[in-house]
């Protein structure tokens, strides 16, 4: 029928719109070279072998980790809490464990994909873009795209469960940088932290899979069609004790020196913190973990900075504690509608 004709046109021209949108972001041959390099490094280990063709239901994280044991075991079971269906976690490389710990655990639970991330250079944008398209492949329909020390939260209900009922297409999260008040923490889940409730810019995106989605680096960003929000929070841990924080800017400035590209602009924080000498690093773990800003590694705590257990909410500010720190009645730190 001419009704179902004009549905078909409008479907075409919806995916060749995102094609072009998506050629954009991939427009210069290195591009392409990192693209292919990227897919070439990543070894998917327990995937299903065939497309995906029924009814998109699930909701997927996927994550690219380095060293982050004492932190990555909390945040996946995190986000099995907040009813996210799969997780595809590539490991790139790591000496503490992790590689060895999320290999162990996809054994034992089939919702946790493994891959091996074999390749060094930092091209964070085009491994996610991959991941991203293969949560497609295997049946998502929503991507989480996940560091190894972000908690997210949705406001009054699980993460997955608003992400079904979303009638957008890209969600933004509103970042706010916590650092645990006790160095190291064992248990960071039930560990005071210190959180600005300031939404840090750039946030970070979730997105209704699709296979031409291409993620921006560092997963602030989505090139994909559709209506846009902002409904999602996360709680960072990104700096957990001075040896950590040391082993993560030195680590994450040698990676961006390898691309050949200028690491200034890739990772600024990364490379000034790599320039810091042991004492001065503790100098800075002393000074984020009271709540103050720090801008030898580009820490800012605009604030107000909260203190408080926040890791075990079900939900974004599920216990009303930031309320105080806004006018607002819904009590949503971060400005999230």
């Amino acid at each position: 029928t001419k009704a179902q004709f004009m549905k078909f046109l409008t479907a075409l021209r919806t995916e060749l719109g995102q094609l072009s949108y998506s050629l954009k972001a991939r427009k210069t041959p290195q591009q392409w070279r990192d693209q292919y390099a990227a897919i070439r490094g990543i070894r998917i280990f327990n995937t299903p072998s065939v497309h995906y063709r029924g009814p998109r239901t699930e909701v997927w994280g996927i994550a690219m980790v380095k060293d982050e044991i004492d932190i990555l075991p909390s945040v996946i079971d995190h986000m099995f809490q907040q009813g996210v269906h799969r997780l595809l976690i590539a490991d790139n490389l790591s000496h503490d464990g992790t590689r060895e710990y999320i290999r162990e655990r996809s054994t034992h639970d089939s919702r946790i994909i493994y891959a091996e991330d074999n390749y060094i250079p930092y091209v964070q944008s085009e491994k996610m873009t991959w991941l991203a398209h293969l949560a497609w492949r295997y049946g998502a329909r929503w991507v989480i795209p996940f560091d190894a020390d972000e908690f997210w939260y949705a406001p009054s209900d699980t993460l997955a469960k608003f992400l079904q009922t979303c009638q957008s297409s890209v969600i933004y999260a509103g970042f706010h940088h916590s650092v645990p008040v006790t160095e190291n923490p064992s248990d960071v889940i039930n560990t005071e932290l210190v959180m600005d409730t300031a939404d840090s810019f750039p946030g970070k995106v979730a997105f209704r899979a699709h296979p031409f989605a291409v993620v921006v680096r560092g997963n602030h960003e989505v090139r994909r069609l559709g209506a846009h929000e902002h409904s999602l929070e996360i709680v960072h841990v990104q700096y957990r004790g001075a040896a950590q924080i040391a082993r993560k800017v030195r680590q994450g400035a040698a990676s961006a020196v390898s691309t050949g590209r200028d690491a200034t602009v890739i990772t600024p924080h990364w490379l000034a913190g790599s320039k810091l000498s042991d004492s001065e690093i503790q100098e800075v773990w002393t000074n984020i973990s009271h709540g103050l800003p720090d801008e030898r590694i580009q820490f800012k705590a605009e604030g107000p900075m909260a203190r408080g257990k926040f890791l075990r909410w079900r939900s974004w500010n599920e216990d009303g504690s930031l309320n105080k720190f806004f006018s607002d009645a819904s009590g949503n730190a971060g400005g999230s509608s």
